[in-house]
């Protein structure tokens, strides 16, 4: 081998054994960049659009790039929006006003049970006033009409140791004044006597005639010795 043939075989033996240690290094700068490597991060003034993945500023209601609407559905469709409250308010209220009859309709239903429960007795408040006698001795349920009063009876021993009231059924009206009752003046009648002082109160009593306060032509001859609010 010549001179320069010698030369060049050197020179690509050198080259030879540079580019094993160069080429290693290249590699590890290469995988030490793709390590470091960092998704561009998207600021906080800005969002990705769910259509297009760009990056469009974060209050967009519309991408730029790809035009879709970026509101939420009711921003999208107000009016389908409007008219849904509107229906649910509609089931909602009635419901709520199905469980609630309507104020005249439970006044008339009141009314009625009232006219029914007076119209129950026997005997009657009519009867009691025309024929007294015949239930002398004798105790009886009355549904009435009651009403703080006064009147007097001179068969009572002791007239302030009684409560005197008015009553009535559907056999006469408020106006009558053939029967009148009288209740012991207890704590618990004093309750249902001041309550009947301004407005007549529906009440069921057991009714009797005692024969030791009966007078004739007496009308206070009726003795409540129990009752009940109705």
């Amino acid at each position: 081998m010549g001179h320069v043939g010698k030369l060049a075989w050197s020179r690509k033996a050198r080259l030879a054994r540079g580019s094993m240690f160069l080429i290693p290094a290249l590699d590890y700068r290469l995988i030490l960049a793709m390590e470091n490597h960092q998704a561009p991060s998207v600021s906080e003034e800005m969002k990705i659009c769910p259509h297009c993945q760009k990056e469009i500023p974060k209050k967009a209601t519309r991408c730029s790039y790809c035009q879709a609407d970026l509101r939420k559905w009711y921003g999208r469709h107000p009016i389908l929006t409007v008219l849904g409250v509107m229906l649910l308010l509609i089931i909602f209220g009635s419901a709520g006003s199905g469980d609630q009859p309507a104020p005249s309709s439970q006044a008339g239903t009141t009314q009625n049970t009232a006219e029914s429960l007076l119209s129950q007795n026997t005997p009657t408040i009519k009867e009691l006033s025309t024929l007294p006698t015949n239930y002398i001795g004798k105790s009886f349920p009355l549904y009435v009409y009651l009403q703080t009063d006064r009147y007097y009876n001179y068969g009572f021993n002791d007239e302030t140791a009684w409560y005197s009231v008015k009553i009535w059924d559907s056999s006469v009206d408020g106006s009558f004044s053939g029967v009148y009752a009288y209740l012991p003046k207890t704590s618990q009648n004093a309750g249902l006597i001041s309550k009947a002082l301004n407005a007549p109160v529906l009440v069921k009593v057991q009714a009797s005639v005692p024969v030791s306060m009966w007078q004739d032509s007496s009308n206070a001859f009726v003795e409540v010795n129990s009752w009940t609010y109705q």
